[in-house]
């Protein structure tokens, strides 16, 4: 893995490259083709104060809608369209108001989307007296269009970079989409550059937005014009209050003091509500979807979501049986070669895969005071296994051969060396306790390892300004400070954490006010949810790095205050699950980013372990803008 003189650089230094400059070109592209002026709609009505003081006049009374059945999980319809009759695009075009609402229908409760168009008091009562004969006692979802520019013939070429997600919506002739329907149908996915990065997806496809927006006879009535649309976005809640939105997130209110505490909280519930009875978790779900896939047994997502489980729960017993479930089903795929276990994925593998048991193993180790001793005997085994997998130089194997009872060559993939150490540092931790034998070879094994990686894995010229994902490197490092220091290994972790703080986008840049505190490149893609986490994560270990070093590291907090702020912000709540069919699947998961609605379960741990590790330390030495913020309130509800 380290560069060496004559060797062709790595197959992720390659991609790395390709990455960024993917992201710079097709980056100032979208900027391009988002930066085109925009009309303004019925009299420029934009602030949001205004738009609230008009709205208070044609709101329903919310007391008096008919509340929905109580088994009902209808929701509001991300691919059903608006039909405005009067063209946004006109000189002196109306005022525009979309609104999707639920009603009643013959069929049962269903979704609605009605365009209100006009001005005064005749168009204000119209659009009462429709919501309050309609409605029901469910969420509103409101989206005053303020701005209308022409796409050109030619959009179905430059769609994919067309549209800002979040903040622009479209139109085809009469029949509009607005900026949350095309998020929440998970539209900005079109371009996949780069097959080794299945996850490195964007724009949109023209022709599947012409698909929605075509009538049922398959044409579109009127003109057949692109328009791109500008809204100031709110919802009534469920409690009846009017709230503005940022990309389906509530607008960005005053800090309160409570707000890790009650983002935590929220991410354990979450976590909790998605283990199934087997101990599997959900791993991944769409919000506006009423059942999640199937999938197989991921012991990477299963491990880790467990080990912050075990970590960080509050509710003793809730996490308690999460993380015992957990645990047995994961041991439900131990093989045995000898003296070694390995866990599998598919239980008929014959080769077995370092990144289905280092994590695994951390989490047996990291769950033993929550769970008891049951899980000794699987985990000296599962340690067994993984200082077979380990090579002369520190380094370790990615397989493990089960007939041959040998180790594979090749390159671990990555983080998956991290997650090595990590476990091997907590074994070590407790083999101490009981085994001096074992610890003595233990503690060589992490030696060599941690040695390796401080010297080794990434020698080359760029070290300085040039790292991958290496976040279980500091979680290891820190894991290792009260019985196996080691300083290269330590400053192996600052050097990352200084690497990727380069990313961090700050306040004053120019970035949308909604990305600050983010990993990203400005405005040119959002930032995603699991790299800023992992930078969280490795902001906070490395505080206690410097703590331990008794080096200063009021920088670091700086950053982990901002990054952990950005992470808050992109957590479902109630407000924000104003779509969701089960909110109770969706409440206190995160999305992969501000733009993609997609929820996993390591994207929620991480972002848990971020925010459940790094907020106790700034609560211990409060930051200066923590201090600026004392005494604020939260915004309140309009």
């Amino acid at each position: 893995m380290a560069w060496q003189p004559g060797r062709a650089p790595s197959a992720r230094t390659t991609t790395l490259g390709v990455l960024v400059l993917g992201a710079l070109a097709a980056g100032g592209l979208l900027h391009a083709a988002a930066a085109a002026s925009a009309r303004p709609i019925g009299n420029g009505l934009a602030d949001p104060a205004v738009l609230v003081e008009h709205a208070m006049r044609w709101l329903p009374d919310w007391d008096a809608l008919p509340p929905p059945a109580p088994d009902q999980q209808a929701a509001l319809d991300p691919n059903l369209p608006a039909h405005c009759d009067r063209s946004l695009l006109h000189e002196d075009a109306l005022q525009t108001v979309v609104v999707h609402y639920l009603a009643e229908a013959p069929s049962g409760t269903e979704a609605r989307a009605y365009c209100a168009q006009g001005h005064g008091p005749d168009f204000e009562q119209s659009l009462r007296t429709r919501l309050q004969s309609e409605a029901l006692q469910r969420p509103l979802k409101i989206d005053w269009i303020h701005a209308a520019a022409p796409l050109g013939s030619g959009f179905a070429h430059i769609a994919p970079l067309g549209l800002r997600p979040g903040l622009d919506g479209v139109c085809l002739g009469p029949r509009c989409l607005m900026p949350w329907q095309l998020l929440l149908a998970d539209r900005f996915r079109a371009i996949h550059p780069l097959a080794e990065v299945p996850d490195l997806q964007f724009g949109f496809s023209a022709e599947e937005i012409r698909a929605v927006l075509a009538a049922e006879d398959g044409a579109v009535a009127g003109s057949t014009a692109w328009v791109r649309i500008e809204v100031k976005s709110f919802v009534v809640d469920g409690s009846g209050q009017l709230q503005q939105l940022d990309r389906l997130r509530s607008a960005k209110p005053a800090r309160d003091p409570d707000r890790f505490a009650r983002a935590a909280r929220m991410a354990e519930h979450h976590v909790g509500y998605a283990q199934r009875r087997s101990g599997r978790f959900r791993y991944a779900q769409m919000p506006t979807t009423k059942y999640s896939r199937k999938y197989r047994l991921n012991l990477p997502r299963q491990a880790g979501t467990t080990l912050v489980m075990c970590e960080l729960g509050q509710d003793r017993e809730s996490s308690e049986r999460v993380a015992l479930r957990s645990l047995e089903r994961m041991a439900d795929n131990e093989v045995r070669s000898g003296e070694h276990s390995f866990l599998l994925g598919e239980r008929e593998q014959r080769v077995a895969e370092l990144r289905d048991s280092a994590l695994p193993l951390a989490a047996y180790l990291a769950c033993r005071e929550r769970v008891g001793e049951s899980f000794d005997a699987l985990t000296d085994r599962l340690g067994s296994g993984i200082l077979a997998l380990q090579r002369p130089d520190g380094s370790f194997a990615p397989e493990f051969d089960l007939d041959r009872g040998e180790a594979l060559p090749g390159n671990a993939p990555l983080y998956v060396e991290g997650q090595a150490i990590l476990a091997l540092t907590l074994l070590e931790r407790r083999a101490a306790a009981h085994d001096a034998a074992a610890h003595e070879r233990i503690r060589d094994a992490v030696e060599h390892a941690m040695h390796f990686v401080s010297h080794q894995y990434w020698d080359h010229p760029l070290r300085e300004f040039f790292f991958l994902e290496e976040n279980w490197h500091c979680l290891a490092a820190r894991a290792a400070l009260g019985h196996h220091r080691n300083t290269d290994y330590e400053q192996f972790c600052l050097d990352y954490t200084r690497f990727r703080s380069r990313f961090a986008l700050p306040p004053g840049s120019g970035v949308a006010h909604d990305f600050v505190g983010g990993l990203g490149f400005g405005n040119l893609f959002a930032p995603q949810t699991v790299p800023t986490a992992g930078f969280a994560e490795t902001l906070a270990a490395a505080i206690e790095i410097h703590t331990a070093r008794g080096s200063n590291a009021t920088l670091e907090r700086e950053l982990l205050e901002r990054a952990l702020d950005f992470l808050v912000d992109q957590q479902w709540t109630l407000t924000s699950c104003f779509a969701c069919p089960r909110p109770s699947q969706i409440v206190g998961g995160f999305s992969e980013s501000p733009t993609s609605p997609r929820l996993r379960i390591d994207y929620t741990q991480h972002a848990w372990a971020a925010i459940g590790h790094g907020a106790p330390l700034l609560a211990a030495e409060p930051t200066a803008r923590s201090a600026d913020r004392a005494g604020t309130n939260p915004q309140p509800a309009f």
